[in-house]
């Protein structure tokens, strides 16, 4: 697990309610593990802290699916660090994991990618998706034939209407709520509470309702 803050231990309790309902044991059986440059040596909710990003991908590299699996699951603030080193990842050939809680309400044609975490109560209806490197925090709803590209983060409560697309990178606040179809572009931000009514260009701010753009890419 790579992150030992807020959203790493959210990812854990995902992972150990995933694998309690198959009778596993996640850190006896699994090994799980946190990654954490600043917390080298420390244990967090039970897990040890065992070793910085740059020696965890030494002791990683030629391991196979089963001794390593990875997590990303630092986010709100470092997105842009998030992208990148799953970037790195990726090209190590690691495995990852994906984190989808018990109580999330998934339908059968909703698709989730690799490494996306889904945390409880969330809601993937028909022919939604999400996907790599994705973090879907408590309570968000994805409409029917809605698009998240990678790298996004969903805040708390975010409301996603009916085939509306999210571009790579995208970061919504808590409780955002998006209009059916608009598109929110790459790297864009949606503040707190906003009501996106209209499609929202890569690298801008948005807040309020309606939303309006307060910051522009590469200017405010």
């Amino acid at each position: 697990m790579l992150g030992a803050g807020g959203g790493g231990r959210t990812a854990v309790g995902i992972l150990e309610r995933m694998f309690a309902a198959e009778g596993i044991d996640l850190f006896r059986e699994r090994g799980m593990a946190f990654i954490d440059d600043q917390k080298v040596g420390g244990d967090v909710n039970g897990y040890p802290v065992v070793a910085g990003l740059a020696d965890a991908r030494r002791w990683s590299a030629g391991r196979g699916a089963e001794e390593a699996q990875w997590l990303v699951a630092f986010g709100t603030t470092f997105m842009r660090e998030r992208q990148q080193v799953f970037a790195e990842l990726r090209g190590d050939g690691v495995a990852f994991v994906t984190a989808v809680d018990p109580s999330v309400v998934r339908d059968r044609t909703a698709r989730v990618g690799f490494g996306t975490i889904v945390a409880a109560q969330c809601v993937l209806n028909p022919n939604s998706a999400v996907g790599a490197n994705c973090f879907l925090c408590v309570a968000t709803t994805v409409d029917h034939d809605t698009a998240l590209g990678d790298h996004v983060y969903c805040s708390p409560g975010v409301n996603l209407a009916g085939a509306v697309t999210v571009e790579d990178g995208a970061f919504l606040g808590t409780n955002a709520a998006v209009l059916p179809g608009v598109r929110i572009g790459s790297w864009a931000t949606v503040g707190a509470g906003a009501v996106v009514r209209d499609d929202v260009p890569a690298g801008c701010t948005v807040v309020g309702s309606p939303a309006h753009i307060i910051r522009k890419r590469g200017r405010s």
